[in-house]
């Protein structure tokens, strides 16, 4: 592999690992339920907490320089990590904090979006390495 795949694929590596400390929160939010009221300001501090991860991961990736051979699935790698702030956002949307309430069904559809954002994501990667070993 090139000098210049291993060095973009280091970088990009550390970036999936702050994608992936970010993504820790959704195991316990995972466990919320629209009854339990306890802890729901914690959780949505959790998951502002993530979506900052996700947002400086974003940034990371547009100041990454790419090789020029994944330059478009660079470019869909930003758009499924934007697509998992919008899935945090549409989870953050859910919680009422005023009124310490969860919407069930809009946190429901939040971690669909998560789960697709993520397929996306891994797609992209193997679409990635397969180029990295054949170009």
């Amino acid at each position: 592999m090139k000098k210049e795949y291993i060095s973009y694929t280091e970088k990009l590596g550390e970036i999936g690992e702050k994608i992936q400390k970010a993504a820790d929160v959704f195991g316990e939010v995972s466990k919320m339920s629209t009854h339990d009221t306890e802890g729901v300001k914690s959780k949505y501090n959790s998951l502002v907490k993530a979506n900052g991860g996700y947002e400086q991961c974003k940034q990371d990736l547009r100041n990454l320089v790419c090789p020029l051979v994944v330059e478009n699935e660079h470019n869909e790698l930003i758009k499924a990590v934007q697509m998992l702030i919008d899935s945090v956002n549409v989870m953050l949307s859910a919680i009422n904090i005023e009124k310490e309430s969860l919407d069930a069904e809009k946190l429901e559809i939040g971690f669909s979006l998560q789960k697709e954002a993520v397929f996306l994501a891994e797609h992209i990667t193997n679409k990635m390495v397969y180029k990295f070993r054949n170009y």
